[in-house]
C-alpha cells in the first residue's frame, strides 16, 4: 500500500487492511512511502492492558529515529479502534531469513553486519532511555 506522509488517513477496516488517501500537504511537498498499519481494537482485549501497552508503544516509537528501527508516522483513533501507521519493514523476520540460507545459517560477514545494526539500534534506544526486553 502507498500513502503520502504526513497524511490523514481514511481507513476502511476489513481483513486487517486499510487504505489511505493524502488530505494534507507539507510545505516542502509530499513523499510516497509504503506503510504498515497496526490495527488494535481495545474492546477485543483487556482494555487496561491494551491501552497501557498501546500508549507505551506509540510513545517509545515516536522518540526513536534510527535507520534500524521502524519509524512511527502517525497514530489514529476511531472509536475503540486504534491505528498505528509505521514504516513498512519488508523481508520477513530474521529467524526465517536465517533458516532460508543455503547452510541454514548466516555467513560470518552477514552476521557481523546484522550484529552491528542491532547494536547500533540498541545503543540509540538506550541513549533515549528505552530498554528493549
Amino acid at each position: 500500500m502507498y500513502l503520502s506522509i504526513p497524511t490523514e488517513i481514511r481507513l476502511k477496516p476489513g481483513n486487517g487492511e486499510a487504505q489511505g488517501e493524502n488530505t494534507r500537504h507539507e510545505e516542502k511537498g509530499r513523499r510516497e512511502a509504503r506503510v504498515a498499519i497496526k490495527i488494535i481494537d481495545v474492546e477485543q482485549g483487556k482494555k487496561d492492558y491494551v491501552m497501557k501497552n498501546l500508549t507505551r508503544e506509540a510513545k517509545v516509537l515516536s522518540m526513536l529515529q534510527h535507520p534500524s528501527i521502524v519509524r512511527l508516522y502517525e497514530t489514529i483513533r476511531c472509536g475503540s479502534v486504534y491505528y498505528l501507521v509505521t514504516e513498512l519493514a519488508t523481508g520477513g523476520d530474521l529467524c526465517t531469513h536465517i533458516k532460508e540460507q543455503p547452510a541454514g545459517k548466516l555467513d560470518e560477514n552477514t552476521a557481523r553486519l546484522y550484529a552491528r545494526q542491532l547494536v547500533a539500534a540498541l545503543k540509540h534506544m538506550h541513549s533515549k532511555g528505552v530498554v528493549h526486553r
